[in-house]
């Protein structure tokens, strides 16, 4: 970085020249404060100039005799953010530093517009803000929202990592939010159980077979990929941003490197996001990107999707056409229906997989790696024992006790 100091030492520039460039600086910063001021700013009839801000939480006129001094407050305020506002700073920061993932930026951003942005807390200022206030504000919703831990726990998030972002990194208050949660205790019955999700279902062994079967009997390109998810527990991202060049076919490797998400642009008028589907050159955390060890039967699937696409880039394309996630999904949506099982998503796949992995003796470091967990708990979390499996270990005990 230039140290301006050392510059003026040169002769290069003269503490003149630093004068000028400060106050130029100075006047763009506080053109672009104004231009993007949220409320309308304008003249009365009384010759007082006048606009709304958030006063401890509540929408307030301010008026001031002469127009400069309306900047001056307008300015001042920009420096003490509303908790809305910060928010947006947050994630702003977060997507530019922290390799935020757009699923994470879409929770992120449900749980603060359905949970936080509608409330009192949510207008008042960052440097105003006490602990007091979050509790009440926890409390409030723990009573009005009727939340599940998991909500809880989303709300939590974002307020821990918005709170931390205003103590570290912009020096707004010296409030230590991770001392606050654990000194916060939730009632045993206040939060719902959260209902059994997607995410923690689980194929048993005869669905597998059920599936697989109609995979055989129709081995095209989305078949086969849903073999392959079966054969490597992939996500469906991952899935859908695989490329002939990932795979090692001499040492039997897989290189997951990239994904597919869903991203945002605004508008010119910077005020309505719109998503669309892209490819990310890089993976949902840094242990995501792994090197899948591969079966022989496993190459063989990867054999016969690339006689169905010898020439594309990525491995599952139509006409020349990347295959999106999306109709991953509706495939194994299809195969389930037509298998007359339970709909389950790739996801109960990747489930599915770790935990036959988990249950026939593969070390758990091996499981970790393989699937791209940040965290060995994740992993263990995975581990489900089929109906198949429940059913023998009732009949052995069966067996044991009757005799």
């Amino acid at each position: 970085m230039i140290n301006l100091q050392d510059l003026i030492k040169s002769g290069i520039m003269t503490p003149e020249d630093l004068r000028d460039l400060e106050s130029e600086i100075e006047v763009k910063k506080k053109k672009r404060i104004l231009d993007n001021w949220e409320h309308d700013i304008g003249q009365g009839s009384n010759g007082y100039w006048y606009t709304y801000a958030y006063v401890n939480g509540k929408r307030k006129m301010v008026k001031k005799r002469h127009k400069e001094d309306l900047e001056k407050f307008i300015i001042q305020a920009e420096e003490n953010p509303t908790i809305e506002k910060l928010f947006d700073m947050w994630i702003k920061y977060k997507e530019e530093h922290d390799r935020l993932v757009d699923s994470s930026l879409m929770r992120y951003t449900n749980v603060f517009h359905h949970l936080i942005k509608n409330s009192p807390f949510a207008k008042k200022r960052i440097r105003e803000l006490t602990e007091d206030d979050i509790y009440t504000f926890i409390q409030t919703i723990l009573m009005d929202k009727d939340l599940s831990t998991k909500e809880y726990g989303n709300v939590k998030t974002v307020l821990q990592g918005m709170i931390r972002y205003a103590r570290f990194e912009k020096k707004y208050t010296s409030i230590n939010i991770s001392n606050f949660f654990c000194d916060f205790r939730v009632g045993k019955n206040i939060l719902k159980k959260s209902k059994k999700t997607d995410a923690q279902k689980c194929f048993t062994d005869e669905e597998r077979v059920r599936i697989l079967e109609l995979v055989d009997k129709k081995p095209d390109i989305r078949n086969l990929a849903i073999h392959l998810c079966f054969q490597t527990g992939v996500r469906v991202g991952e899935l859908a941003a695989l490329k002939w060049e990932d795979i090692d076919w001499e040492n039997g490797t897989l290189h997951i490197q990239r994904i597919e998400t869903r991203a945002f642009s605004q508008d010119t008028n910077n005020t309505k996001k719109k998503s669309y589907i892209t490819i990310k050159e890089r993976t949902k955390t840094e242990s995501s990107n792994r090197y899948i060890d591969l079966t022989d039967l496993t190459l063989e699937t990867l054999r016969q999707i690339k006689e169905l696409n010898p020439d594309g880039e990525y491995l599952f394309e139509e006409k020349h056409r990347r295959i999106n996630a999306h109709s991953f999904r509706k495939r194994l949506y299809d195969l389930c229906a037509q298998a007359n099982i339970e709909r389950k998503s790739p996801h109960c796949v990747r489930r599915y997989e770790a935990s036959k992995m988990l249950s026939n003796g593969v070390d758990e470091s091996t499981i970790k790696n393989q699937h791209g967990h940040t965290d060995i708990k994740t992993t263990k979390g995975y581990y489900q024992f089929d109906i198949q499996q429940k059913a023998e270990r009732k009949k052995q005990i069966e067996q044991a006790i009757n005799y």
